[in-house]
């Protein structure tokens, strides 16, 4: 297995690429999992996180921190933490382990053979993922292949469970899954554009065409019975829908 010191005083930690994570490197979703799986098997107090620049010296092949009056060597110093993540730009970041400590030891020297810690919080990492595109934009971007007449429908929904269920329902009739990326997942929209227009479609006539038709049953015998009542005018039917249609 590939690893990296990374050598603070006389102190001595471990890395590897399955324990790296970032916008344009690291692994993936494995890599983040990872990271937060150490975390918390060190626990929050024996977990360091910091923004340090590292010097690498190829004639010992071990990484030490360019500056030896940080807050992470003060750190170390006083209580060496079991787990360092050293985070950098484009959201990196890269988890060290305390070579003298001997759980995370077994953990770290394990993914020599399987290079990830859980496959459940891969899962979870992959999951979150997935629910933040849906909020930033993948429903925005589902939403734009609609006809006219559900698209203006599903933007002006506040709440936009129904759209998120109609997506997942689009996701497991077409056998499409999330492909984890670097930061993030990516979803075939050209893929399922069609199943989630029906979905949507679907859920329309079934909750919101009632609640239409209810509406103007309503409006309809209100006009009637101002009609009864002495009221000089007739009830236009086709000028009643267009005069609901304006209101909706």
């Amino acid at each position: 297995m590939e690893t990296t010191t990374l050598i603070i005083g006389n102190t001595k930690y471990l890395s590897t690429p399955s324990l790296t994570f970032g916008d344009y490197g690291g692994s993936g979703s494995v890599g983040l999992a990872n990271i937060e799986e150490l975390e918390k098997l060190a626990g929050e107090e024996n977990t360091f996180h910091t923004w340090e620049h590292l010097h690498y010296d190829d004639g010992t092949g071990t990484y030490t921190p360019l500056h030896d009056d940080t807050d992470l060597h003060l750190q170390v110093n006083d209580e060496p933490p079991k787990v360092i993540v050293m985070e950098g730009g484009y959201s990196s970041k890269t988890a060290y382990v305390l070579a003298d400590w001997e759980e995370g030891m077994e953990t770290f020297n394990a993914l020599s053979d399987y290079p990830c810690i859980n496959d459940e919080a891969v899962s979870l990492v992959e999951l979150r993922w997935e629910d933040e595109a849906l909020e930033s934009y993948l429903l925005d971007d589902l939403n734009r292949t609609l006809p006219e007449g559900l698209k203006e429908v599903a933007d002006g929904l506040n709440n936009t469970d129904p759209l998120v269920a109609a997506y997942r329902a689009a996701m497991e009739s077409t056998n499409t899954y999330p492909e984890p990326e670097y930061n993030g997942v990516h979803v075939d929209i050209d893929r399922i554009k069609d199943a989630y227009r029906a979905h949507v479609a679907k859920w329309f006539r079934q909750t919101i065409t009632p609640k239409l038709t209810s509406t103007y049953t309503r409006l309809s015998k209100r006009l009637s019975v101002l009609l009864k009542q002495g009221e000089l005018f007739h009830v236009d039917h086709s000028r009643l829908a267009s005069f609901y249609a304006a209101r909706r």
